[in-house]
């Protein structure tokens, strides 16, 4: 078939497996230069699903899990799915081939993913979709957009946090602490709180961020007239001054465990 038969068939087909069929093609197609059409039907699709359903989903559901795929296919997931949202198993396959399909063509829409996330509005779905894309396939723009989203609403900042947790490791680590200290603005003070807890969360787990977070939360201390994030700074400081052994914090790679 022709790109404008899958195209149409995806557009006009009301059984998810043949969705998931169509969508399919459709990716490939994607990745040979029809990236600008595909990108916005699956940003499209993401958004009949459940916004917390889409941030959680690639934590839960790893795509080169054989054992998984075998569970779903034997129908032995009904709860899981229908908890999620999904319809039927179906459904989640339909959800599952969208979320890869646009991990696949992001190198090919980065610009696309990018003004999508930086559009003015309610958190949905689609923009959850690519603001997790983004950190995974086009880190500089992610750090670049990090700041901007924590000044947001509580939702948006709070998931903005939660993907900016999950590349620590893979950046430079002078990138990422110039990004830790833009993320605390005065356009972000209503956020502060779960900014500053997000920032603990990041210090228990990568030793080597330890010191640069402890030193941002003390600039914070001095600066912050808000008693909730007070509060929470100095439980935080605390938190890391209890545990000054490093050793007892997992690294972040063979490299780093390997060091004495």
């Amino acid at each position: 078939k022709q790109f404008d038969q899958w195209l149409n068939e995806f557009r006009t087909e009301l059984e998810p497996a043949m969705r998931r069929e169509s969508l399919a093609a459709l990716v490939v197609f994607g990745r040979n230069g029809k990236a600008d059409i595909v990108v916005p039907l699956i940003l499209e699709l993401l958004d009949g699903y459940n916004l917390r359903t889409v941030a959680i989903m690639p934590a839960s559901f790893d795509e080169g899990s054989a054992e998984l795929q075998k569970e779903l296919n034997e129908g032995k997931l009904h709860e899981v799915y229908h908890a999620l949202g999904f319809t039927d198993v179906d459904d989640l396959q339909l959800y599952l081939t969208a979320d890869r399909g646009l991990m696949r063509l992001a190198p090919r829409a980065v610009p696309l993913l990018v003004k999508h996330v930086e559009t003015e509005g309610r958190p949905s779905a689609s923009r959850v979709a690519a603001m997790r894309t983004l950190s995974m396939e086009a880190h500089e723009e992610w750090l670049r957009l990090v700041p901007q989203l924590v000044a947001r609403d509580g939702l948006t900042a709070e998931l903005a946090m939660q993907f900016f947790m999950k590349i620590d490791f893979l950046v430079d680590i002078s990138n990422y602490e110039e990004c830790l200290r833009n993320l605390l603005t005065e356009k972000s003070s209503r956020n502060h709180v779960a900014i500053v807890n997000a920032l603990l969360s990041n210090s228990d787990k990568i030793p080597r961020l330890r010191k640069p977070i402890r030193s941002i939360l003390q600039d914070l201390q001095k600066k912050s007239s808000d008693e909730k994030v007070q509060v929470a700074i100095k439980q935080a400081l605390d938190r890391i001054a209890r545990d000054p052994d490093e050793s007892r914090v997992v690294p972040v790679s063979v490299e780093e465990k390997s060091k004495p």
